[in-house]
Order: C-alpha cells, then structure tokens, then sequence
C-alpha cells in the first residue's frame, strides 16, 4: 500500500538531506537559517524565567459535589 503523503515527505527529506551533503549539522543550520523566512510565526520553547518550569501546569477545574 502506497501513501502519496508519506512518500512525498521522504522524497522531500532525500532532496534536503542531498542538498546538505547528507551532513546533520548542516541539514540544521539550513532549517535554521529558513525559520521565519516564509512569514510564519517562529515559537520559542525557553522558559522565561530559568526557575519557571518548562511545561504547561494547569489545575483541573472544580467540579460541584453531587448531592
């Protein structure tokens, strides 16, 4: 079974990985370097504060007590 989606995706990563002389590092400075170049929003994952902890932490809300 063929997927046309997962194949265009490897073909994709194959021609990144060839234009990169299939070098990680240089396949990571390409991505970096085109972050943002298309106009989309670039998210950072740093927490603001070092003693911030990294992940969301939310409390479940309340709910009433069943008489």
């Amino acid at each position: 079974m063929n997927d046309s989606i997962v194949e265009e995706v490897r073909r994709i990563r194959a021609e990144i990985a060839a234009r990169n002389g299939n070098n990680l590092r240089r396949i990571f400075e390409d991505a970096r370097s085109r972050e943002g170049s298309e106009g989309r929003r670039v998210v950072s994952y740093h927490p603001a504060d070092a003693g911030e902890p990294t992940g969301m932490m939310r409390e479940e809300p309340r709910r009433p007590e069943r008489p």
